[in-house]
């Protein structure tokens, strides 16, 4: 980091990641009866990214910010050189304007590069090895305000496209890696998908005074994809809308010691996913999807409320903190989807985690 002048500064660096994998998968091919190695690969590979950064002030109102990101995936040499602008404007007292631009890359999950297939000789071959980084392109305009010396209003509107995402390359499908969160896929990949998501956001926020603070935020919003059937469908995060509140209170209790009591709400839009079609699957005796309307269905609106309390004792030069997180106090089994089982020949719904305690003891010198 380096101040030129009064107006201006840079600041340059880079971070270089080393990514270890071991990774194993297979399936049972009912016709040829025998499994099916679809990945074993174990080794290391690196992401390195490089960005550069100006600030430059107009006055003591008007800032602007640009700068530059690059990105190189060690294991395909795939790379990505990202522009990024944003400028913030004090028009009036405590009330800001800023609006920002810029391009941002990902790497797929290491498990996509290496998936191994069969080609028409009879060889082994990693088909998505060379994968290129999907891309988004980022738009955002904000407001800020201090209400007063404790509470703060913050609310953006944003446009993002995504491009050259990773889709089927062999058939005309719904599938696109924006989609998936976890396993494995035997999909031969293609970076032609795309996507785009809008919204709003709104964060009201009283920060800590007076032995007490809170934080409500709320998002709308709305999330579509294109596969390689270029049909626009939702994504599987299009849940619409969330929100959450966080709230704490301090009590003093004696000397040097402290009582704390924390609460968060949060609330979404239910899970998409992708129907069973109930007919189908009852007479083939396994999981039949209706790809056709590829993540229509929606489970209910997630809700947890977690409870956090710790007690303090400060010493001179330490402190001791005994805390205990519970994560769904109220044990409330959020959906997560629909699956066949095949042991009770049933389509049954999947839950997410219930109640989570966790008791912690910490010492601060």
């Amino acid at each position: 980091h380096h101040k030129i002048d009064r107006k201006n500064s840079i600041k340059t660096g880079f971070v270089a990641s080393r990514l270890i994998y071991s990774m194993f998968s297979r399936n049972y091919d009912d016709e040829a009866l025998k499994y099916d190695t679809r990945i074993d690969k174990t080794g290391a590979t690196g992401l390195i990214q490089v960005f550069g950064n100006w600030q430059h002030r107009f006055s003591d109102k008007l800032s602007l910010n640009t700068g530059l990101h690059y990105t190189n995936l060690l294991l395909n040499n795939r790379q990505s050189l990202e522009p990024r602008a944003g400028i913030k404007w004090n028009f009036a007292g405590n009330q800001h304007l800023s609006a920002g631009l810029g391009l941002h890359s990902r790497m797929e999950d290491l498990s996509v590069y290496f998936n191994q297939r069969m080609n028409d000789i009879g060889k082994l071959e990693t088909p998505n090895r060379n994968l290129d980084l999907s891309k988004a392109m980022h738009y955002v305009i904000g407001y800020e305000t201090m209400l007063n010396d404790q509470w703060h209003l913050k609310t953006e509107v944003y446009y993002q496209y995504l491009y050259d995402v990773a889709v089927n390359s062999e058939a005309k499908d719904h599938f696109s890696m924006i989609n998936m969160n976890e396993g494995f896929t035997n999909i031969k990949a293609e970076n032609s998908g795309t996507g785009r998501n809008y919204g709003m956001e709104l964060t009201l926020e009283k920060y800590f005074s007076k032995s007490w603070y809170m934080m409500l935020t709320s998002s709308v919003y709305d999330s579509k994809y294109r596969g390689s059937d270029q049909i626009l469908r939702n994504s599987a995060y299009n849940g619409n809308f969330a929100g959450s509140f966080l709230a704490g209170k301090e009590f003093a209790i004696g000397k040097n010691k402290t009582l704390s009591l924390n609460l968060r709400s949060l609330v979404a839009g239910g899970r998409r996913y992708t129907a069973l079609m109930e007919q189908e699957t009852n007479e083939s005796g396994s999981a039949v999807y209706d790809y056709a309307n590829a993540f229509e269905s929606r489970g209910a609106f997630y809700r947890r409320l977690d409870l956090g309390i710790s007690y303090t004792i400060n010493k001179t030069k330490t402190s001791r903190v005994w805390k205990i997180d519970i994560q769904n106090v109220t044990n409330t089994l959020n959906e997560f989807g629909r699956y066949y089982n095949t042991d009770s020949k049933q389509i049954e719904t999947a839950t997410q985690a219930g109640i989570i305690p966790t008791l912690s003891y910490r010492i601060e010198f």
